[in-house]
């Protein structure tokens, strides 16, 4: 049996992070303390000396729901050896919020994603599009986690 996946968590643009506890250990958490292009702090985690098998982006005022949200995170990951990408519905204002799998192009800039080590080494984030269309362009297996994985908490 293989070593679980090391994880990485970039969170930008936060000063703290309400993270509740979470089921899965085996994860770094890096944060970014200016309010400025998390784009540049997502390729300097990519540009670190230490490589990770998952990276998790998360925007501001975003956290996770539930203690085991992370560990479904993992699972995908793990049952299909395919998935490139995975992101989930979040709540926000006490309400869930589905992110429709159809029109991920056009997801906003802001929602957190998931992206297995193998694309992360290979990819350089741009301004000009989401994470979600530079990954749909590049015609990579992304999943929709159809449950609230995630919350807003500003």
């Amino acid at each position: 049996m293989s070593d679980p996946p090391k994880v990485i968590l970039a969170v930008a643009g936060q000063k703290q992070w309400p993270k509740p506890d979470q089921t899965y250990e085996r994860v770094i958490t890096k944060f970014q303390f200016k309010q400025n292009n998390a784009v540049d702090f997502y390729n300097s985690i990519l540009d670190a000396p230490e490589k990770f098998d998952i990276y998790g982006f998360i925007e501001s005022g975003v956290t996770f729901s539930s203690t085991n949200a992370l560990q479904s995170i993992i699972d995908l990951f793990s049952y299909n050896e395919n998935i490139s990408a995975v992101y989930s519905d979040y709540i926000t204002k006490g309400k869930t919020v589905y992110l429709d799998p159809f029109h991920i192009k056009m997801q906003p800039i802001n929602t957190s994603i998931f992206i297995h080590g193998r694309i992360c080494q290979n990819i350089r984030f741009t301004t000009e599009n989401n994470i979600f269309a530079q990954l749909v362009n590049q015609n990579l297996l992304i999943a929709h986690l159809a449950e609230p994985l995630l919350s807003t908490y500003e």
